[in-house]
This record gives C-alpha cells, sequence and structure tokens, in this order.
C-alpha cells in the first residue's frame, strides 16, 4: 500500500511542477538607439518593477522568463528615454532607445549627489 500512496505523492509533485513552469512565458528580442540603430550593450529590464535581466556587453540579444500575468516591460539605458512595453502574444520584440534632449548644461556627478559644473571647486575628470 505504501509504494501507492508515494506514487500518487510523485505524480501530483510533477503534475505542480509542470503547472507552475506553464505560467511563465518567454520573451527575446533586440534594443537598439533611434540615433544610429546601433545595439545598445547593458540595457537594464524590469518587469513589475523586478529586475529580470540586463543586456550583457557584447550581446545583441535579450532573452528574458516572465511571469504571464506580466504585462509590462521597462527598459532603461544611462542617457536614453525609460521605455515602457506592453507585452502582448508575440514573444519577440524589438526595442528602440530614444536619446535623451541635452540643455546644454554640464553637470558633475559625485559621491554625494550631483552638481552643476560650474559650483564645482577641484579637479573634474571627463570619460
Amino acid at each position: 500500500m505504501k509504494p501507492i500512496k508515494y506514487l500518487g505523492l510523485l505524480l501530483s509533485l510533477l503534475l505542480i511542477t509542470g503547472w507552475a513552469q506553464a505560467q511563465k512565458r518567454f520573451v527575446t528580442g533586440k534594443v537598439i538607439s533611434q540615433v544610429d540603430n546601433q545595439p545598445l550593450q547593458g540595457v537594464s529590464i524590469l518587469a513589475d518593477k523586478q529586475k529580470v535581466g540586463e543586456l550583457p556587453k557584447r550581446m545583441v540579444f535579450f532573452s528574458i522568463s516572465v511571469d504571464k500575468n506580466v504585462l509590462l516591460l521597462l527598459f532603461s539605458y544611462m542617457g536614453y528615454k525609460e521605455q515602457a512595453i506592453t507585452l502582448t502574444d508575440k514573444s519577440t520584440m524589438d526595442v528602440v532607445m530614444v536619446p535623451v534632449s541635452s540643455d546644454g548644461e554640464e553637470v558633475v556627478v559625485s559621491g554625494n549627489g550631483t552638481q552643476k559644473k560650474s559650483i564645482v571647486t577641484g579637479s573634474v575628470s571627463r570619460y
């Protein structure tokens, strides 16, 4: 009688595992710059405000797994506007990042915050 009980427990666990995996979907694609249509590397990808991936350096395409109930992906990259993409039934997408327009003022980012370059005393190096 015990082997039948264990077999039933094992089958239940397998069914639950299969059901949990069915609640995910894979999304693939690439992220490019609007300026030159070149791929961007190191783009952060968020789903429901949780980081689900980052486009690694030297990688052109991304592939992430998200829950089926996730409706929105947020793509962010320094110097570009954050892009909110609504997920549809498609599993492949191309994301075009739009650069942030600069007003011409130079800003210095320090360990304590940001300041205008004209206010900073001391040396400032450019990267």
